[in-house]
């Protein structure tokens, strides 16, 4: 995380000493600044022309909304939004379908609303969606695109953008869009959507979120590309990990709708004054799979300290891309592991017949 700049006060001829990152993220800065550009685009402002306004809410919804509100008041003159953020251009393509109740006449019979992004000007209109991209489109954005959320690693958007893909996902996609869902509505679904996003196998996504990680990693250890080791970004989240996504794609989806939820019960946390996303709650494996290490000898058959197992004195797995290997478990070793880990669960209930401590706050 940048180094968190002091107060600044800013004139407008004093020169700034200060990376913009360090001192954007002082929240007191970002908003003097804000302040500072409104008050020099009026006083510049040909006989007071421009209009400035800051937003306290989500601003890409609110600018996209007042371009909505304009064009619903104009008769001659088109509207222009000019942005690069890929947000703003979702968000056009979403509302024009809704309206938000601000436009009372098809798009097509307006003067026209335009985007100006990254040099070259669109015309909305002449957008062509399917229709289950289109009206599944904040939603598939918030989870899988959206620079205020997070993102599935190594997993581009664009892939979810598929026609048809989403066909049989209604019932998943309006949880998001339901003010009233609930954490275990959204979960669901939402593992559901992920899970889509990784294959067409129905039997894979009606799966618990790690199962599913579970089998795709099987699948990967047991392909022949797994000689070269195995890419862990292609597998789901964890299940962890995956409804803190959900909880923040949520509470997107519901700002772009216009309804205002607790960004802290939605996946993000305070520090310092700023929010910031919680990555997980829990480990993202067991502290014995952490440890696991990978060797990918082909000559010494994973018997040289020359290799990560053998150096480290563990057995190599399946997870290793190693030929002929002789540093892998034998079965009667795994059958004394069994054996000692059944002696150990016995001893704890000869402990304590109950299986119950005696105190409930132990317990």
């Amino acid at each position: 995380s940048p180094v968190r700049s002091l107060d600044v006060s800013l004139r407008g001829s004093l020169p700034l000493d200060v990376k913009a990152e360090e001192f954007l993220s002082n929240g007191r800065n970002k908003q003097a600044f804000i302040d500072f550009l409104c008050g020099k685009i009026q006083s510049d402002s040909p006989a007071g022309r421009l209009t400035t306004k800051q937003c306290t809410a989500d601003a890409d919804r609110w600018i996209v909304t007042t371009a909505l509100d304009l064009l619903s008041r104009s008769t001659s003159a088109p509207v222009l939004i000019k942005a690069d953020d890929t947000d703003i251009l979702v968000l056009c393509l979403s509302l024009i379908d809704t309206r938000m109740g601000l436009l009372n006449r098809p798009l097509t019979n307006t003067p026209g609303l335009y985007l100006e992004r990254c040099g070259s000007t669109y015309n909305i209109a002449d957008f062509s969606i399917p229709e289950d991209i289109q009206s599944s489109l904040l939603v598939l954005h918030a989870i899988f695109g959206c620079d205020t959320t997070s993102a599935l690693y190594g997993r581009p958007s664009v892939r979810a953008l598929v026609p048809g893909k989403w066909a049989g996902f209604r019932n998943e996609m309006n949880v998001f869009k339901d003010s009233e869902s609930t954490h275990e509505q959204i979960y669901e679904a939402g593992k559901r959507i992920i899970a889509a996003h990784y294959t067409s196998d129905q039997n894979f996504v009606s799966e618990k979120l790690d199962s599913a990680r579970e089998i795709m990693f099987r699948k990967k250890c047991s392909s022949k590309s797994a000689t070269k080791g195995v890419n862990l970004a292609g597998i789901p989240p964890s299940e962890d990990a995956a409804e803190l996504h959900l909880d923040r794609a949520y509470l997107q989806v519901q700002e772009w709708q216009g309804n205002n939820l607790d960004p802290q019960e939605c996946g993000w946390e305070l520090k310092e004054g700023l929010l910031e996303p919680i990555p997980m709650r829990k480990d993202p494996a067991p502290a014995s799979l952490m440890e696991v290490k990978q060797c990918r000898c082909k000559a010494t058959k994973c018997t040289s300290g020359k290799y990560t197992c053998f150096k480290s004195s563990k057995k190599c797995t399946v997870a290793c891309g190693c030929q002929n290997c002789e540093n892998r478990e034998t079965e009667e070793e795994r059958d004394e592991e069994e054996e000692d880990e059944e002696e150990e669960s016995m001893d704890v209930y000869d402990d304590d017949s109950s299986g119950c401590s005696e105190s409930e706050d132990d317990w």
